[in-house]
């Protein structure tokens, strides 16, 4: 391996750990633009890489999406955290006889993100990673995980609502309970459970409140399915343009609707955050950054005061 490609996987790995440790201790917002920058440098390696390597790249991707998937869910745009988990467990399947591949690890990582699709309503994608659960935990001979993913793939093809599922639904269901009825019993409390709870709030559902919004690139109103990190959504270096927009619509949506406000401010905070990595901000910027950040603390003080410190800590980084 080339000098500049192991100090380009040093590095993605680096910010890989960091952002999960960040992510542990409630500091979300460092966190984002840490797995950003790790899965930017994965990507990149794997663009560059030969055909052996490239596969075991693509075992580290993948594993690095879903972790990325799971950041994004709590502290990010749910839309990409859906298709960083799609495209991190097929990634993986994919990479199947590949060093270091295990059945394991396929059952774990489809598990993780069978619960973010179907959290975001893909359920058509949550039932595909709920099968390869399915047949990883078999294989493995672990009945209690293989009965939370029968049930979850019967609820989720339920959860389509198209009768041509029923019938597999049912038998899904059924044959959870004769592996495993207590862990079944389980799996579908937990579900009722999160079905209950509001849908997490999208970055393009927060800005059909603002007309406005139209002029922005689609990217973020319609992100294409590949879209997977903040900063994929523009170029390094336009990216304080957009955060701009963004914050302004933010600070004027806060008072009033704070969760959609808080949705787009976080936004823009990753964008002026990429900008930074790309070369110092002029005063303005800076001074816009600043007043962003200062107006999502005051939301999040009460209900989230690591996130608030953490935002006000990375921006004096930044």
């Amino acid at each position: 391996m080339r000098r500049e490609s192991r100090d380009l996987q040093l590095r993605a790995d680096t910010d890989l750990r960091a952002g999960l440790e960040h992510f542990r201790h409630g500091r979300g917002a460092s966190a984002v633009i840490l797995l950003d920058r790790a899965i930017t440098g994965y990507l990149t390696l794997l663009r560059d890489s030969g055909r052996s390597r490239g596969r075991e790249l693509a075992l580290l991707f993948s594993r690095a999406q879903l972790d990325n998937a799971e950041v994004l869910m709590r502290y990010g745009d749910p839309q990409l955290a859906a298709a960083a988990a799609d495209l991190g467990f097929r990634g993986y399947v994919g990479q199947y006889r590949t060093r270091g591949w295990t059945v394991a690890e396929m059952g774990a990582l489809a598990a993780r993100a069978s619960a973010i699709l179907a959290r975001t309503g893909r359920f058509t994608d949550a039932v595909a990673a709920d099968e390869l659960a399915i047949k990883a935990y078999a294989e493995l001979g672990d009945a209690p995980r293989t009965a939370e993913a029968l049930t979850l793939a019967g609820l989720h093809l339920l959860a389509l609502a198209d009768d041509r599922h029923r019938e597999q639904a049912a038998e899904h269901l059924g044959d959870a309970r004769s592996v495993d009825a207590e862990a079944a019993r389980a799996a579908q409390d937990e579900w009722e459970r999160l079905r209950e709870r509001p849908p997490p709030l999208t970055l393009a559902q927060a800005l059909w409140l603002v007309p406005e919004a139209e002029g922005l690139p689609d990217a973020y109103r319609d992100p294409a399915p590949n879209l997977v990190s903040p900063s994929g959504r523009t170029y390094p270096h336009l990216a304080t343009i957009d955060a701009a927009k963004l914050a302004g619509i933010a600070e004027r949506l806060l008072p009033e609707s704070p969760a959609e406000g808080l949705r787009i401010g976080l936004e823009a905070h990753y964008l002026y955050a990429i900008g930074a990595a790309a070369g110092p901000l002029d005063d303005r910027t800076e001074a816009e950054w600043a007043s962003l950040v200062d107006a999502l603390r005051t939301v999040l003080a009460d209900d989230d005061p690591l996130l608030a410190e953490d935002l006000a800590q990375f921006r004096e980084r930044g």
